[in-house]
């Protein structure tokens, strides 16, 4: 692979041996000869025999040796060297309440970076158990060892964090409060049964959360549910209140979750009975009513003194008839 690994050595040591045993006789092959070399003026028998001429190299470190040819048609000595690869692996987390908002997307897309360079990518699905592998990666370019990287293409609602080739995706579930403010139509308590604070009741979806509010006047009757999760399992959570049965009173509630809630709490006042009644005393200094009665009182006795001075004549004549 052109020495990727920057191993190959500055150059190799060929020894020429006849009849199997060594001559003696070497060449230096190197890039300078373009790794190539002649033994040259070479006896052609021994003895009358002709000698058989062969090569051989010593090892080179991280190369193994294969050498074809014979002495008529030359020899080639090829040295090998695998590049050394290697394996990457890298896993998904996601930190978003187990998806309590429901963002979380299909798949996503992770991208391998070779010296700053996209040589890959994947696409990971939950199917996937979210992770990936990168296999038979080089791990050297001219002899230098490659830098890996991953990134991840954006993630909606998401932010991303990189610990080697894994991953942290982080999604804030959403939050969202409620205010209750409490209401009297009991003409400002002419009874006086108003407690002194009453109990309002969080629900979720029809579910008491177990969360209260305790409102009196000391807080105004108002009061606030906050840090709520906005979502359960991708679905919007409905939330409404309820409270704690006020004796004496009935309930109506109004407002909603956006707005806010008001509970009125009614009751009508016991009306004051009747005081007794009580003989009317005359009103004095009004003559309009007294006048007529003294007016019949005064012809009553003139009719009175008339009739007796009528009675005393009638009997005196009478007296004087008899004389």
């Amino acid at each position: 692979q052109n020495d990727q690994d920057g191993i190959r050595p500055q150059s190799v040591t060929i020894r020429l041996l006849a009849d199997g045993v060594d001559t003696g006789m070497t060449l230096e092959l190197s890039e300078a000869n373009r790794w190539t070399g002649v033994f040259s003026d070479l006896d052609e028998y021994k003895n009358g025999v002709k000698i058989v001429y062969t090569v051989a190299e010593p090892a080179v470190d991280g190369y193994t040796t294969a050498i074809s040819g014979d002495a008529e048609t030359g020899f080639t000595v090829t040295n090998a060297h695998a590049p050394e690869q290697i394996d990457l692996s890298g896993s998904k987390t996601w930190d978003d309440a187990d998806d309590q908002d429901g963002a979380r997307p299909d798949s996503i897309t992770i991208r391998l970076l070779a010296n700053g360079t996209e040589v890959e990518r994947r696409t990971v699905t939950a199917a996937d158990s979210w992770a990936w592998r990168f296999e038979g990666l080089p791990k050297y370019e001219d002899g230098v060892e490659i830098t890996y990287a991953i990134t991840e293409d954006a993630v909606p609602d998401y932010t991303t964090a990189y610990d080697g080739y894994d991953v942290t995706n982080t999604h804030a579930p959403g939050k969202t409060s409620l205010s209750v403010t409490k209401a009297w139509d009991d003409q400002n308590d002419q009874d006086g049964i108003r407690p002194q604070s009453v109990t309002i009741r969080l629900l979720a979806d029809g579910v008491d959360t177990g969360r209260t509010l305790t409102l009196s006047a000391d807080n105004h009757w108002t009061g606030v549910f906050s840090d709520l999760d906005m979502y359960r399992d991708g679905t919007e959570i409905v939330y409404s209140i309820s409270e704690d049965a006020v004796k004496g009173y009935t309930q109506r509630m109004t407002g909603d979750a956006a707005h806010g809630f008001t509970v009125t709490n009614s009751h009508t006042p016991t009306p004051p009975k009747d005081p007794p009644k009580t003989p009317r005393a005359p009103k004095t200094g009004d003559t309009t009513h007294v006048f007529p009665y003294i007016l019949g009182a005064v012809a009553s006795l003139c009719v009175l003194i008339l009739l007796c001075i009528r009675s005393r004549r009638t009997r005196r004549r009478e007296q004087d008839e008899m004389k």
